[in-house]
């Protein structure tokens, strides 16, 4: 019996996306999976930010990332292809209607592929948001399939435990 190496569909959404983050180091190692072929075939990467930028800008920015800090070395064949799996999508995170239109790009993609996408929520964002934003994703159902849905949390976090002995 062969097994399937390749990951099922998924959408990568990274709030955050025009940051320093995006720009060293994630977009430079999804970049780097893509070209070693360890990307599902149908997978797309949704970026967000606040400010405006149109998506040829935001691929450009993110381009220069890859060509500096990618383990592979960028090709503009590789990129092209690559490229095509990139998206902006400028969104005030707090107004509630941006998430709902979020989970309406993401229905359409699953209907798009014709099938369910796993999706990761990657919040590059400042700790003040996290809870805003785990909120809002909940608030759309975005995180209730526990087995495709995944929030990947960027920043550390003090915890203080109150531990029944303290």
């Amino acid at each position: 019996m062969q097994t399937n190496s390749r990951p099922e569909p998924t959408v990568f959404v990274i709030f955050g996306a025009a940051g320093d983050l995006s720009w060293r180091k994630l977009i430079p190692a999804l970049y780097s999976l893509y070209v070693d072929g360890w990307l599902p075939e149908k997978f797309r990467i949704i970026g967000t930010g606040h400010r405006q930028m149109e998506e040829e800008a935001f691929r450009s920015h993110l381009k220069t990332g890859a060509d500096k800090y990618a383990r592979r070395t960028l090709t503009e064949e590789d990129w092209s292809r690559f490229a095509t799996h990139l998206s902006f999508m400028t969104a005030d995170l707090e107004k509630p209607e941006v998430f709902g239109e979020l989970a309406r790009k993401l229905a359409d993609q699953d209907r798009e592929w014709g099938a369910r996408a796993n999706h990761i929520f990657y919040l590059s964002l400042p700790p003040t948001m996290i809870e805003p934003v785990a909120r809002e994703l909940a608030r759309v159902r975005l995180n209730q399939d526990r087995k495709r849905s995944r929030i990947v949390v960027e920043k550390p976090f003090a915890v203080t435990w109150n531990h029944p002995g303290n």
